[in-house]
């Protein structure tokens, strides 16, 4: 899906002079599990919902959609890709690399210019990255590289995060820079969405 530069006056919140959405989602806690328990590391409550409704003319119909650092999002939100195999993700894999399967049935790597969006919600620091996965945190802008190498040309990538991807390849051009507060908390996090102007 291609959009030119005019087109993105057509996103329902607020296009700057500088010719990038700016905008703010006020979101909730973390949702609870099935169990009632608090999960943590999952996308803000309602994150999603504000994500379909602010891009909701940059969405296509039946649109390829892969949520990378998944965590538990669910199967009706798209593919899921995650280092940790309890949350059963469609590919079981390190987002730095994007490549699954074992060495018996021979490695495989996600495929290219397959999604119209990949989206992710990374641990944000060292802390984070122990306390969920017990791992050291990933190289974001190899993960970056990834989901840029995933989409389609004229597809999106959007990361959540406490800071803005630094270095982006010269074949994406950003275009949003959204501010993301979950009330109670205090802090504020950043959704940066690229768009892929070339292979």
């Amino acid at each position: 899906m291609q959009v030119e530069d005019s087109k993105l006056e057509q996103y329902q919140y607020v296009n700057t002079k500088f010719k990038i959405i700016a905008d703010v989602y006020l979101c909730g806690p973390t949702s609870k599990d099935h169990n009632g328990e608090k999960f943590d590391g999952a996308y803000p409550l309602g994150f999603l919902a504000d994500w379909k409704y602010g891009f909701a003319n940059y969405i296509p119909e039946n649109a390829k959609i892969l949520h990378v650092c998944a965590g538990r999002v669910p199967k009706s939100e798209g593919m899921t890709l995650d280092i940790d195999p309890k949350y059963n993700p469609d590919y079981l894999c390190n987002a730095e690399t994007m490549r699954y399967g074992s060495l018996m049935e021979g490695e495989k790597i996600v495929p290219s210019d397959t999604f119209d969006w990949a989206l992710a919600d990374p641990p944000y620091n060292d802390e984070a990255a122990e306390k969920y996965y017990s791992k050291k945190l990933l190289n974001k802008s190899k993960m970056l590289r990834q989901m840029i190498r995933v989409v389609k040309v004229g597809g999106f990538v959007g990361v959540l995060d406490q800071t803005m991807p630094q270095g982006p390849p010269h074949n994406v051009k950003c275009v949003a820079r959204i501010g993301v507060t979950s009330v109670p908390n205090l802090d504020m996090r950043v959704f940066t969405v690229f768009r892929k102007e070339s292979k």
